[in-house]
């Protein structure tokens, strides 16, 4: 990274003295400065959001955000579309407004590389632990992504940092980690990738906070009941899985936000809404096809049906198996939230 201090300013110009130097390649470069006068998208990023609307695509990463504004604006061209928006957290500007942003944002994305270049290095760590805790209290997917395990860009290994790095990640509370330089130009993307996934698998292993996290979770007293009466009779049960039976998939989301150990299986009747939850750390989603079932208990059963049936195939449910059963459903204008305890 180059450091330049200003020591003159012209019309046109900045005249600068280097403070920390480099080599410089064209095009490899970019400058981070504080001007909230320039909107965080243009015309042509209006007109490929829309092409992307129109072809159905789950997310947009929005990068550059500083303010719900920015968040709003874009919500306002994709519409009733249901396509999620993520905000990507890389500048002062946006860790300032991080409340506001959570609020109005499907989810955030830590861009620590960005990040690191508009705050001191040393407070990179104590910002991504804050905005790591904060998206947790309020149910929020939350992404960490940059310099991840860089040095896999040119060497099939990651340095032993790296991997604790990765670690702490998950550790923090993160639901993904992103990879960059180390699958879109690195030598060795494939070996990234695995070596993710088996750091991020055993971090998980040794990971449960869920005590502090039922404190901390935003959310409605009836909605809170229910998610944290799920995940404690998951603990008192053993049971194997929690299978949540949603219309809007936001049961299982507050769910996934305690961290809970055993997988979530969240049935929707939204294919969209599907593809979105994997976002989500611990959420096994299954997209049942939407029909008539002729009442809360058969849709129901329905569901359950089609949880059990996906949970045996893929994620290691067997006969006899206790599971905690969620039931998250708007029929009509009723909502039905329901939590039992059943045998596979």
């Amino acid at each position: 990274m180059i450091a330049l201090r200003v020591a003159a300013v012209g019309p046109e110009e900045l005249q600068c003295v280097v403070a920390c130097g480099g080599p410089v390649s064209p095009g490899s470069f970019r400058v981070n400065i504080d001007l909230t006068d320039i909107p965080v998208i243009s015309e042509k990023d209006t007109a490929d959001i829309r092409w992307g609307v129109e072809r159905g695509v789950e997310f947009v990463f929005l990068t550059g955000v500083e303010r719900r504004e920015d968040i709003e604006l874009v919500r306002d061209i994709v519409g009733t579309s249901g396509v999620n928006i993520v905000a990507k957290v890389e500048n002062i500007v946006a860790v300032r407004n991080y409340d506001d942003i959570l609020e109005t944002a499907d989810g955030v994305l830590i861009g620590r590389g960005d990040l690191g270049a508009d705050i001191t290095i040393e407070k990179v760590f104590v910002a991504q632990k804050s905005l790591i805790a904060r998206a947790n209290e309020r149910g929020r997917p939350v992404v960490v992504a940059g310099q991840l395990l860089v040095s896999m860009t040119t060497r099939p290994l990651p340095t032993r940092a790296e991997s604790v790095d990765v670690a702490n990640a998950v550790l923090d509370g993160t639901d993904c980690v992103m990879l960059s330089d180390e699958t879109s130009r690195g030598s060795y993307p494939a070996h990234s990738v695995g070596m993710t996934d088996r750091i991020c698998r055993q971090a998980e292993s040794v990971q449960y906070r869920y005590d502090n996290l039922k404190q901390r979770l935003h959310s409605s007293s009836d909605t809170k009941a229910i998610v944290v009466g799920a995940v404690e009779s998951c603990g008192d049960s053993n049971a194997a899985a929690i299978i949540v039976l949603s219309t809007t998939g936001r049961t299982a989301q507050l769910i996934a936000a305690l961290r809970p150990e055993k997988p979530i299986i969240a049935v929707v009747d939204n294919e969209l809404l599907a593809n979105q939850m994997v976002l989500w750390r611990g959420i096994h989603p299954v997209w049942v096809e939407p029909r008539e079932y002729g009442g809360w208990d058969a849709m129901t059963r329905g569901y359950l049906a089609a949880a059990v049936r996906e949970g045996k195939r893929r994620w290691g449910l067997r006969d006899g198996d206790i599971v905690v059963c969620v039931s998250g459903l708007l029929i009509k204008t009723n909502i039905y939230n329901a939590v039992r305890i059943i045998t596979v």
